[in-house]
């Protein structure tokens, strides 16, 4: 199993976001509305490297 990325956003004690994402798994977990500045990644930019 590869190394994986997440994002937890609480707020007022409440989960509001938690994308976590994995180079061998893909998307592991999707949970909220995604903000704004997420846009471009999902869109399909990607830093270069």
């Amino acid at each position: 199993m590869g190394a994986k990325t997440a994002l937890l956003a609480f707020s007022d004690g409440d989960l509001r976001r938690s994308p976590a994402l994995s180079p061998d798994d893909g998307i592991v977990e999707d949970i909220g509305e995604p903000y704004g500045f997420e846009a471009e990644f999902w869109a399909g930019a990607r830093p270069d490297g």
